[in-house]
């Protein structure tokens, strides 16, 4: 009778147990991001049978375009991974956050299959400025100052580059615009400029110069003040104008191979990219300097 007992209480304990594991399985989230991401070592196989990882391009379905490898294949590619989705995620709760500062729309996703648009929206970051040449006009000439482009990478719904000088008590940022918010491909606009001082960045590159006379002079046409730039859409945007002006203090950009939506296709180059010994590149993101100083609009 003992011995029967016994084994009867021995198989209910088995079957709970058994019951338990079967619950906690079902329980068990679908989506195996999480679990791949703590995993110290994964391989390809490992990543192309799960069923979030269907193929490399998709690899972190809506958050794949701010990774820093598509497919990633040892510990160190997924760990830098990793820390890009964390910064991706952090500059989506600003940007929806503060919807007066940041232009959030619904996310354009571009279609392979459907012929480019010919014309386009464009969404401006910043507060509009009067004049380019007022804005930087008393930035310091002489004694170093910090020259930086800051980059705000936020995926499908664009983004920004922004120009920024420091020195001192003085601090300028700015993005560039053609003057209208809806524009027709291949068709040139005067430019404007606006204020992106205090606006949160994603990746920042960043040079001292000794004098800003050539930078100043090409940046706000100051020389022939009824000139201004001209915005075209994929070939004279905010980045070609930027990387002209800091190419005059000896900043070279790292090659940026696909055309348009320049703040993503720059954050991608940027991510892998080892600058020269006289630039600093910050991968950690933050905040734009709030505007100090004479001069402009403010």
């Amino acid at each position: 009778m003992k011995k029967s007992n016994y084994l009867l209480s021995f198989g209910i304990t088995i079957s709970v147990f058994a019951f338990i594991v079967i619950i906690a399985s079902c329980q068990k989230s679908k989506d195996s991001f999480d679990e791949l991401l703590d995993t110290k070592n994964i391989s390809l196989n490992q990543k192309m049978s799960s069923t979030t990882f269907n193929a490399c391009l998709e690899t972190y379905d809506i958050w794949q375009w701010s990774v820093s490898y598509a497919c990633p294949q040892n510990s160190v590619e997924l760990a830098l991974n990793k820390k890009d989705i964390k910064r991706a995620k952090r500059i989506d709760s600003i940007t929806k956050a503060n919807p007066s500062k940041y232009p959030v729309t619904a996310p354009v996703l571009n279609d392979p299959k459907k012929e480019a648009p010919q014309s386009f929206s464009i969404l401006q970051y910043g507060v509009p400025t009067t004049s380019i040449i007022d804005e930087v006009g008393s930035a310091p000439e002489f004694g170093g100052s910090v020259i930086t482009l800051y980059i705000l990478e936020y995926g499908p719904y664009g983004g920004v580059i922004s120009l920024g000088i420091k020195n001192g008590g003085y601090s300028r940022a700015v993005a560039f615009y053609p003057n209208t918010y809806s524009i027709v491909k291949d068709v040139s606009y005067p430019g404007v400029f606006t204020n992106t001082s205090g606006l949160a960045y994603t990746y920042s590159i960043s040079k001292t110069a000794t004098f800003l006379g050539p930078f100043l002079n090409y940046l706000s046409k100051r020389q022939t003040p009824t000139v201004s730039h001209n915005y075209t859409i994929n070939s004279f945007e905010g980045y070609h104008l930027f990387k002209e002006a800091i190419g005059l203090i000896g900043i070279s950009l790292p090659t940026v191979t696909t055309i348009g939506d320049y703040p993503h296709s720059l954050a991608q180059a940027i991510r892998t990219w080892t600058p020269p010994a006289n630039v600093t590149v910050n991968l950690d993101g933050g905040f734009i300097p709030l505007r100090q100083g004479d001069g402009g609009d403010l």
